[in-house]
């Protein structure tokens, strides 16, 4: 995990910041000490009062910048697995099946370490394996291997095992979406960028989408009407918003708010799915890996420095495994 990717919390102003409502499955443990600030693994801190049974909340960071979460996220590159996809085509998602969507994977990549029948070399979104690999990472890929096997590649025929992260990072940097894909078109003259503003809804006439409404950051609406398509494309959070406030989804749920209801979909807004992590956290003595300490800061901090000028392999930008 890159170093001050936990600092990447609460009051962040590239982030949306969102919270999880509180829920009685995500967590039940009687919390005895006073109030205090509970850190969760996404790096989020949440208030906890004394002597409460508490109902956890996550902490849901989501980009609020160019790029969108790309630009500040833990840059693992970690495909969805095979059966998911398969599983959407089988319910009537026709073109989401894994064998289906793999060549888009493969073309939106340019993977340093493999060209197979599951990577591609020509896309704009780099992905490299780890620059800085130190010793009790590899001690614990190892021990972990000798139980549940080694995996040179999780985005590859197999999914499961142990291994070391492929990271969205080109000469030891962030490759996020908006380097990729944004900066390379900068110049185009057909490209108009708008910082600063947040589409509102989509703005549908005779169930067609013919443009969207937005707001800047003054608070002034304006719509921006297009000649030939609208591209919906805000994310697994971002997306549904505008679709319910676009008058798209369950009725119920649409009519509560006041928005105008065009069309019934059942699923907008539900069934988010998220993936799962487990930290631990261990005192380690060495300044071997990077830790907040007195000695760290004086002797390992200043090494680290030095090693992304010269070799362009800095510990504060890498993930471990």
């Amino acid at each position: 995990m890159p170093i001050g990717f936990a600092f990447f919390g609460k009051n962040n102003p590239v982030s949306w910041n969102y919270e999880t409502v509180p829920q009685k499955e995500f967590e039940k443990e009687l919390v005895a000490q006073p109030v205090q600030e509970v850190v969760d693994s996404a790096g989020g801190t949440h208030k906890v009062e004394a002597e409460s049974l508490e109902h956890r909340k996550g902490f849901q960071p989501r980009g609020k910048t160019l790029g969108g979460s790309s630009s500040i996220n833990a840059m693992l590159y970690v495909r969805g697995h095979k059966w998911d996809y398969d599983h959407w085509s089988q319910l009537g998602n026709e073109g989401w099946s894994y064998e289906e969507i793999l060549p888009y994977f493969k073309k939106a990549e340019h993977n340093e370490m493999f060209d197979n029948n599951y990577h591609g070399q020509d896309g704009p979104l780099n992905v490299s394996k780890i620059r800085h690999e130190n010793q009790p990472v590899k001690d614990f890929v190892k021990s972990g291997s000798e139980i549940f096997g080694f995996n040179e590649d999780f985005n590859g025929e197999e999914q499961e095992g142990i291994g070391f992260y492929q990271c969205t990072q080109k000469d030891g940097k962030r490759c996020s979406a908006a380097k990729a894909y944004l900066v390379p078109c900068l110049e185009r003259d057909n490209l108009t960028i708008l910082t600063d503003t947040n589409v509102n809804k989509i703005v549908i006439e005779n169930k067609k989408a013919v443009g969207v409404e937005c707001i800047d950051k003054d608070g002034n609406y304006y719509i921006l009407k297009a000649n030939k398509e609208v591209i919906l494309s805000s994310g697994a959070f971002g997306s549904p918003q505008i679709m319910l406030r676009s008058g798209v989804g369950p009725r119920d749920e649409i009519n509560k708010h006041g928005i105008e209801h065009l069309h019934e979909l059942p699923g907008v807004g539900k069934n988010l799915q998220d993936h799962i992590d487990y930290l631990t956290v261990h005192k380690y003595d060495s300044i071997e890996l990077i830790g907040m300490s007195l000695r760290s800061i004086l002797f390992k901090f200043p090494i680290e420095i030095f090693k992304i000028y010269f070799r362009k392999s800095w510990s504060f930008y890498f993930n471990c495994c």
